[in-house]
């Protein structure tokens, strides 16, 4: 339930633990229950200002910033309160966890964060079935309809240390995909630039030389006449990027309802309720606080080759 009283303005100081901390993260965190969507809108709208100054949603904190929020009416029934024992059935996809991680099996069809059309995300599960952790942060994300591995940091300095992690490429992050088509390409890495667009009224990301570099390495399992079975490791983390990747290359994701191609679909008659995307295992090449050196999450039963 939201403690805080009914206001028009709100003021926090930076302590030196949330040095760093992406703003909006750290909004999330002290609006308890507030919609991410409406701190954004309050962003955009200038209704958010770091030391008295404009600010983006990407903006990290310094040490001693003042942050202002004006225009917000934060009342105890505002928000829906958030009933932990709704979330209990999470706690089977936990797979790994110590004193500063929790490694969850995320199932598909969960967004990471709350949004536009789902009250709670997988964050806001964490955080209310142990609110014994105190501080709980994604250390990355996964699409709503990619299943798999995603890392929960339980501390500050935990998140800091694996965000140079992964920066550094000191882990790997593994994918299984199955795709339309008999795949002919043998093992290959594949390096497309990516970018951002708007097309018919969506959101793509698509092979464009104004784009950032992309790389993914691609090697074949299985395969059948019509379908294959493809272990991909992600060497960058761009938006959307092994589905894109399959997608130039003519072999889209089995089930992606963005990045298909119908025609194809017609053809080989082939079909499944959800993308056929699992993040599989992430492999650290160092030792990291007590983290093991592979993490294996995986997939569900329907995850196969038709």
């Amino acid at each position: 339930m939201i403690k805080l009283e009914t206001t028009k303005c709100r003021t926090f100081n930076v302590g030196s633990e949330h040095a760093g901390q992406r703003i909006d993260n750290f909004l999330l965190r002290e609006l308890k229950g507030v919609p991410r969507s409406l701190i954004y809108k309050l962003i955009r709208r200038a209704k958010v200002k770091v030391n008295d100054k404009k600010t983006s949603a990407s903006i990290k904190l310094n040490t001693n910033d003042k942050i202002t929020v004006r225009d917000i009416d934060i009342r105890p029934d505002k928000f829906r309160e958030i009933n932990s024992e709704q979330f209990e059935w999470l706690k089977e996809f936990i797979i790994f966890e110590n004193e500063i991680v929790m490694v969850i099996n995320k199932p598909i069809g969960l967004s990471v964060h709350a949004g536009t059309g789902q009250q709670h995300g997988l964050i806001e599960m964490v955080r209310s079935l142990r609110p014994d952790l105190g501080h709980s942060d994604l250390v990355h994300r996964l699409d709503k309809l990619t299943s798999g591995c995603i890392l929960i940091a339980k501390k500050r300095s935990t998140l800091k240390s694996l965000h140079e992690a992964f920066r550094a490429h000191k882990v790997s992050k593994y994918y299984d995909a199955i795709v339309y088509g008999r795949w002919d390409l043998g093992d290959i890495e594949i390096n497309l630039k990516l970018e951002r667009k708007r097309i018919h009224k969506q959101s793509l990301t698509v092979v464009s030389s104004k784009g950032k570099d992309s790389v993914s390495r691609i090697a074949l399992k299985d395969r059948n006449r019509n379908a294959s079975h493809l272990r991909i490791e992600l060497v960058t983390g761009r938006m959307h990027q092994i589905r894109a990747h399959l997608h130039h290359l003519g072999f889209p994701i089995i089930g992606d309802p963005k990045y298909k191609d119908q025609l194809m679909n017609e053809k080989k008659k082939i079909s499944s309720p959800r993308m056929l995307l699992h993040a599989t295992k992430m492999v650290f090449h160092e030792e990291i606080n007590g983290i093991p050196k592979e993490l294996i999450c995986k997939p569900s039963k329907e995850f196969k080759l038709g």
